[in-house]
């Protein structure tokens, strides 16, 4: 939980990346060229982490399910960061519940208060 900020700003800063490549291939020029948006960004880690998925699926999953499992191994990618929205959704839904929870405490001791 402590680290799921920095994984919406790493979601971002691969989208930017995204939009820079698509950007750069199109010569359109919206989007300047700098550390932050480098073009490189997505298709490195979308290819670093094709590689590690493909490189855990002998450990994961014994001969016979491999071939059947192996097509699933470029879309994985896309799979783990869309994992990212249900996560976001609950921790927000969390945060919005204790809130609301630690206010209505409040509310109920001042209530109880002021009757005594």
């Amino acid at each position: 939980m402590l680290f799921h900020p920095l994984k919406l700003v790493a979601i971002a800063l691969l989208f930017v990346s995204f939009l820079n490549g698509l950007d750069n291939l199109f010569h359109l020029g919206w989007i300047p060229d700098g550390k932050w948006t480098d073009p490189w960004y997505f298709p490195l880690s979308y290819l670093s982490y094709t590689l590690l998925t493909l490189s855990y699926l002998p450990l994961a999953v014994g001969k016979k399910d491999r071939a059947r499992l192996l097509p699933v191994v470029p879309i994985y990618y896309f799979y783990a960061l869309a994992q990212l929205i249900p996560a976001t959704v609950g921790y927000l839904n969390w945060f919005g519940l204790r809130s609301s929870t630690d206010a209505r405490i409040v509310i109920t001791m001042k209530t109880m208060l002021n009757r005594g």
